[in-house]
């Protein structure tokens, strides 16, 4: 029986690319950077932060780090949307009783579903603050079970990328990809997803299908 629902963040159940996006210009702007394409933006969101801009420019400088956290993350994000099935889809899974929590590589996770009007939901938020080692190493999806005393047998690990169903394979945890970012169903089955649906209201089905 599933008792917990863990979820990524980032196109998972919120729409964060524009605030993503914003937040590249601003960097290649400032540092005379190349302003990679959407593709490549997406294909970015999910991992840390300095794994971001080091596969979109070659390198990391501490200096980039400065500017952006001064200029742009304290208000990043009033730039983030929920999805529109994001809210009904947790007061569901609350309803029936289920743990919910998120796991991300994201910082200040807390501040985010606060921000969002969406904390009230969650029972733990494990962002990069909390851990050691980021996804797609188990940690934090396996701290984040620890705290709410679930077995890993007995949750589902909620995510949009490759990293999300290798970090949910590397627990031991069912995993469930939602295709609604940069990796289509294909993407996520191959990347060792267990289900996969196209968007995170789905997911009231799938639970109906495994009891």
């Amino acid at each position: 029986m599933i008792k917990a629902i863990l979820f990524d963040f980032d196109l998972t159940i919120a729409n964060t690319f524009f605030a993503v996006k914003k937040g590249v210009k601003i960097l290649s702007e400032h540092f005379n950077l190349r302003f990679p394409t959407d593709h490549e933006i997406y294909a970015i969101i999910g991992l840390p932060l300095t794994d971001c801009w080091k596969q979109l420019w070659g390198y990391y400088n501490e200096e980039w780090l400065e500017y952006f956290s001064a200029t742009y993350r304290p208000y990043q994000a009033d730039l983030f949307v929920l999805f529109d099935d994001t809210r009904d889809t947790l007061e569901y899974l609350v309803s029936r009783g289920l743990f919910l929590g998120v796991v991300t590589n994201r910082h200040f996770i807390k501040s985010c579903l606060t921000k969002l009007n969406i904390i009230e939901f969650f029972d733990v938020a494990i962002g990069a603050e909390e851990m050691t080692h980021p996804k797609p190493h188990p940690e934090p999806l396996l701290t984040a079970l620890n705290k709410l005393k679930v077995d890993k047998s007995e949750a589902l690990y909620v995510g949009d990328t490759d990293i999300d169903m290798r970090t949910a394979l590397a627990a031991g945890v069912d995993s469930v990809g939602v295709a609604q970012g940069h990796f289509d169903k294909k993407m996520l089955f191959n990347a060792g997803a267990k289900y996969v649906v196209s968007c995170v209201s789905e997911i009231k089905e799938l639970l109906k299908e495994l009891k």
